[in-house]
C-alpha cells in the first residue's frame, strides 16, 4: 500500500486567531501609543480618565467582557454586516469588532476620547489597515445622531446618566428602530443592581414592544441582553425587513427561476429502547422505520427525501469468531444476522407508507471497528486499538462495509450496484484522526460502487473540503486527500467521471443546513425562518438558473422519541411547521420569479450535475452569471492563499500588513470574497477588454491578480508597502502582467488615469475636503470610474450616500449611474466619459 502523502512542511494548515489571541496583538501594538499619550498628556488631557488610565497601567486596554462579547455577536446565526456602538469609549470593543471584518461606527461624545482613539487608530493604520478602514469614529450623543439603523446592530455596554423618564422613553423608542440591540441592562441610564430593577429595566424594552432574551452574562462585568427592534417584528416573510432580503429578489438578482431542494439524512433507526432486549427491540426499531415513513408522507414536499440508512452492525472483541464475521486472526468480529432478521428487516422497509418515494442509500459508521484516537479507545473494543495496524484496519473496514452493504440492499430491496455515502461522524478519508484513520477511504468506497459523498457540510467543520460547489476529485491514499491539489477537483459535466468520486459542498454552513432542532443554533435557525431562508438562498449552490439548497438532520435520534423542553415526544424534523415555513419561504420565492421548487432525490442531484452545463452557467456564486474566467478567479485564489499563509507564517500577520481580516480568510482556506466574484464579473460586461484598469487602494491584490490572470491589463495602487509586495509574489508566481506600484488615493495624479478604467472597490480610508475635491476633480480624465460609495473616502451607510452620490458627475454633467448593489457589501456606480470629445493627443500624454 502507497504511504499517505504527507502535508508540505512549507503550509501549515491555518487556524484562524480567537478573539482573545486577536485582542493581545491588537493590545501589543495599541498599549505603547496609549502609554506614551498618557505619559505626555495625564489622564484628563489624554481623555483616558481614570477608566482607561487603569486599564492601561494593569497592561491591556481591553476588557474580558469586550472580547466575550465580540466572540458572542460573530457566532451570531446572522451575524451583523454593520454595528453601531453607543457611547464606546475608546472603542475598544469596536476595534475587535472591525479586526473581525465587520463595520463598526462607534459613537462616544466625549471631544477627548474620541481624539484619543482617532490617535490611536491613526498610529496602528500600518499594521492594521482593515481595522482603521472598517471604524468609523463619530463624536455624538445617542439618540441625537441622525444614522440609519436600517440593517444594523446596536451595541449598548455602559450607558449610565441621570435623564428623566420622557428622555428614557425617547432613548428606547430609538433604539427600538434598530432590527436587533444588545443591550447591558445593569448599565442602562441607571444601574440596575437586583432583579426587581433589572426587570424594570426590561419591561421599558418590552413595553417598546421589543421582545428580549438573555444573550450573555459575564459574572459582574456584564449582563447583556438581546433585543429585537420593530423593524425585526414588522417584517414580511418575503419583504420588507431591512435585515432580511427579500427572497424573489434574492433569486432575481442571482438569475434563478428553479431550486432545488433535496435532503440527505442519516437514517439510524436501530437504538436499545429502555425495557426492550432482542427480539422486541429489534421489532421497535424496524417499527419506527414505518412509523416515520407514515408520518413523513403526510407532507408533499418530504416524499422524495434521500435516507442515508444505516443498518444495525454489532461488534465484538471476545467469544467465538468463526460465528463472526471477522479478518483472518483478528480479535473483533461482527456479529451476523439471522435469516429471521433479515426477513423482518426486508418486510418492514416493504410495508413503508405507498405514498413515499424515498433515495435509499447507505450510511456507515464504522469509529469502533478501525483504529482512531477517541472512540475506539472509550470503548469495550479499545484493547484491540492499542495501535494502528493499517493493513488490519483497512481490512476490518472493507469487511464492515461489504456487511453493511448487504443489509442495505436485503433491508431496502434495492440491487444499489453503484450508491452514494454519507460518513460516519462526518470524518471522510481520515480528515478527523478522532473518528477515521482510513486514508485511503474514498477508493475503497468507490471500488465498492460508491460514485460520491454528500456528508458535508460537516458537524466537524476541519472535516469539509476546500472548495466550496460539487467537485469530482481524484482519490488517492493520504488524510483528508479530497483536500489537498492533488485531487485535482473538478466541476461535474465537465469532464469524465470514471477515475473520480463526486464530493458534494456549497458555501451553505453546517448550522444552516441541519434541521436537528435539538441542536441550539438550529433551534435559533427555527425561530427566524426569514433571515435562515435568505442565507439558504443566498448561498446554495448555483447553476445556470437552477439553485441546489440541500438539509441534512437524524430524523429517527433518541431525541425525537423524548419529551424534552415542551417539544412533543416522536415528531420528526420534517413535519415541525417551522420546516414547512421554510419550504414555502422558497416556493414564494420561486412563484416571485415565475420559477418552481423541484423536489429530487440525491441521486437525481448527481445526474443533472452529470450532464455538461449550459454556455452560460453559474459556477456557484451569488447575484448574477459568471461571465469572467473562472479559471482565473480559482487561480489568483490559490496562489494568493498560499504566499499568505507563507507571509503570516514567517513574519507574522502584523509585519505583512495582513492581520485580523486576511488570517481569517487564510484560515477558511478561500480568500477571494463573493463581493469580489461579482465585481470581476461586472468589469467583464463593463470595461472593453482593450482599456487598462487602474485599481486603486487593492489591499492584498487578490482581485487585481485575478483580473490580470483573466487577460485584463491592470495597475495596482496599494498605500501600504507590504501590500504591494504581498502583491507582487502573487504576480510573481502567477506569471501575469500585473503592474503594482505604491501610492495613496489622495496623491492620484489624474494623467495616469487618461483614457483607463479608474476601480475604487474599498477606498474608505478618510479624506478631508481638499483631498475629497481634488480625487473627484481627477475623474474627469479616465474614460471610466467604477466605485463603490459606501467605501469611498470614508464609510457610510446606504442612507448617508446622496451627498457624495449627487457630486459624482460625468465630465458633460450626467450623473453617475448605479449598476450594482450588493447590500452592504457595496454600492457600485460608474461614470462614463467615453462619450466625451477629447483631443486627439489625449491619450498620449499620461
Amino acid at each position: 500500500m502507497p504511504a499517505p502523502e504527507p502535508s508540505p512542511a512549507s503550509s501549515p494548515v491555518p487556524v484562524a486567531p480567537t478573539m482573545k489571541e486577536l485582542a493581545a496583538r491588537l493590545n501589543a501594538d495599541v498599549l505603547p501609543l496609549a502609554q506614551a499619550r498618557l505619559d505626555a498628556l495625564g489622564e484628563e488631557e489624554s481623555g483616558f480618565y481614570n477608566f482607561y488610565a487603569a486599564r492601561i497601567r494593569d497592561g491591556s486596554l481591553f476588557a474580558s467582557y469586550e472580547v466575550e462579547l465580540a466572540e458572542a455577536i460573530l457566532a451570531l446565526p446572522d451575524v451583523p454586516a454593520v454595528v453601531h456602538e453607543v457611547g464606546g469609549g475608546l472603542g475598544t470593543l469596536s476595534w475587535l469588532l472591525a479586526a473581525a471584518g465587520l463595520d463598526v461606527l462607534c459613537m462616544e461624545h466625549d471631544r477627548r476620547r474620541i481624539e484619543a482613539a482617532a490617535a490611536l487608530l491613526d498610529g496602528i493604520a500600518d499594521r492594521w489597515p482593515d481595522l482603521v478602514a472598517r471604524c468609523r469614529l463619530v463624536r455624538s450623543s445617542f439618540p441625537d445622531a441622525e444614522l440609519d439603523p436600517a440593517g444594523a446592530t446596536l451595541v449598548i455596554t455602559n450607558l449610565i446618566y441621570t435623564t428623566t423618564p420622557a428622555k428614557r422613553a425617547s432613548l428606547v423608542a430609538a433604539i427600538a428602530r434598530y432590527p436587533q440591540a444588545i443591550v447591558d441592562i445593569d448599565r442602562f441610564c441607571e444601574p440596575a443592581r437586583n432583579e426587581a430593577e433589572r426587570a424594570a429595566v426590561l419591561a421599558q424594552f418590552t413595553g417598546a414592544g421589543m421582545p428580549t432574551e438573555p444573550f450573555l452574562e459575564v459574572g459582574k462585568s456584564a449582563n447583556l441582553h438581546r433585543m429585537a427592534g420593530r423593524a425585526r417584528i414588522g417584517a414580511v416573510r418575503t419583504g420588507g425587513s431591512p435585515i432580511v432580503p427579500d427572497h424573489g429578489e434574492i433569486l432575481r438578482r442571482r438569475g434563478v427561476d428553479r431550486i432545488v431542494y433535496f435532503h440527505t439524512d442519516h437514517f439510524e433507526p436501530w437504538r436499545d429502547d429502555p425495557g426492550l432486549t432482542g427480539a422486541d427491540a429489534f421489532a421497535a426499531s424496524l417499527d419506527r422505520v414505518v412509523r416515520y415513513s407514515e408520518r413523513v408522507s403526510e407532507r408533499y414536499y418530504a416524499r422524495r427525501l434521500t435516507l442515508h440508512y444505516l443498518p444495525k452492525l454489532a461488534f465484538q472483541g471476545r467469544g467465538d469468531m468463526a460465528s463472526m464475521l471477522h479478518v483472518e486472526g483478528d480479535g473483533i468480529g461482527i456479529i451476523r444476522r439471522t435469516a429471521e432478521q433479515d426477513a423482518a428487516a426486508a418486510a418492514a422497509f416493504a410495508a413503508m407508507d405507498p405514498r413515499q418515494d424515498f433515495d435509499l442509500q447507505v450510511h456507515f459508521h464504522h469509529e469502533a471497528l478501525t483504529y482512531n484516537t477517541h472512540y475506539a479507545q472509550r470503548k469495550s473494543l479499545r484493547r484491540h486499538h492499542r495501535e494502528n495496524d493499517v493493513a488490519v484496519n483497512r481490512l476490518r473496514f472493507d469487511l464492515g462495509l461489504a456487511e453493511c452493504l448487504r443489509r442495505v440492499r436485503n433491508d431496502t430491496g434495492r440491487a444499489l450496484p453503484q450508491w452514494f455515502f454519507v460518513h460516519g461522524v462526518w470524518a471522510l478519508n481520515a480528515s478527523d484522526p478522532e473518528v477515521c484513520s482510513i486514508t485511503d477511504e474514498i477508493s475503497r468506497l468507490k471500488a465498492a460502487g460508491g460514485l460520491g459523498d454528500f456528508t458535508f457540510p460537516a458537524g466537524r467543520p476541519h472535516c469539509d473540503p476546500s472548495f466550496d460547489r460539487p467537485a469530482l476529485v481524484r482519490p488517492f491514499d493520504a488524510v483528508k486527500c479530497y483536500a489537498r491539489d492533488r485531487a485535482d477537483p473538478r466541476a461535474p459535466g465537465t469532464i469524465d467521471p470514471a477515475d473520480r468520486f463526486f464530493i458534494w459542498s456549497s458555501r451553505v454552513s453546517h448550522g444552516d443546513c441541519s434541521l436537528d432542532f435539538f441542536s441550539e443554533g438550529v433551534a435559533a435557525n427555527f425561530r427566524n425562518i426569514d433571515a435562515w431562508a435568505s442565507r439558504l438562498l443566498l448561498n446554495g449552490y448555483q447553476r445556470g438558473s437552477t439553485l441546489y439548497v440541500k438539509t441534512h438532520a437524524h430524523s429517527v435520534f433518541p431525541f425525537y422519541f423524548t419529551e424534552e423542553s415542551g417539544r412533543p415526544a416522536g415528531m420528526f424534523p420534517h413535519e415541525r411547521d417551522e420546516v414547512a415555513r421554510l419550504i414555502e419561504c422558497f416556493e414564494d420565492a420561486a412563484a416571485a420569479v415565475g420559477g418552481h421548487v423541484a423536489y429530487l432525490q440525491a441521486s437525481e442531484v448527481y445526474a443533472e450535475l452529470m450532464r455538461p452545463p449550459e454556455p452560460q452557467a453559474v459556477d456557484g456564486y451569488v447575484e448574477t452569471s459568471l461571465t469572467f474566467p473562472r479559471a482565473a478567479i480559482d487561480r489568483a485564489d490559490a496562489t494568493g492563499l498560499t504566499v499568505l499563509r507563507e507571509r503570516i507564517a514567517g513574519t507574522g500577520a502584523e509585519a505583512a500588513a495582513l492581520a485580523g481580516h486576511y488570517e481569517m480568510l487564510v484560515a477558511r482556506e478561500r480568500i477571494i470574497l463573493p463581493a469580489e466574484i461579482e465585481i470581476a464579473n461586472l468589469v467583464e460586461r463593463m470595461v472593453p477588454r482593450d482599456m487598462t484598469i487602474v485599481h486603486h487602494r487593492s489591499a492584498a491584490g487578490i482581485l487585481s491578480n485575478a483580473l490580470a490572470s483573466g487577460g485584463r491589463r491592470v495597475r495596482s495602487v496599494e498605500r501600504s508597502r507590504k501590500r504591494v509586495e504581498v502583491q507582487q509574489e502573487i504576480a510573481r508566481r502567477l506569471g501575469s502582467r500585473l503592474h503594482v506600484s505604491h501610492g495613496r488615493l489622495e496623491a492620484l495624479k489624474p494623467g495616469v488615469l487618461r483614457g483607463r478604467a479608474l476601480l475604487l472597490v474599498d477606498a474608505g480610508s478618510p479624506l478631508d475636503t481638499v483631498q475629497m475635491d481634488a480625487v473627484i476633480s481627477s475623474f474627469d480624465t479616465a474614460d471610466l470610474v467604477i466605485l463603490d460609495v459606501l467605501r469611498f473616502g470614508g464609510r457610510r451607510q446606504a442612507a448617508e450616500i446622496g451627498p457624495i452620490v449627487a457630486r459624482l458627475k460625468s465630465v458633460d454633467g450626467r450623473p453617475a449611474e448605479p449598476i450594482l448593489d450588493l447590500g452592504d457589501d457595496g454600492k457600485f456606480y460608474l461614470i462614463d466619459n467615453r462619450s466625451v470629445k477629447r483631443p486627439w493627443w489625449w491619450r498620449l500624454f499620461r
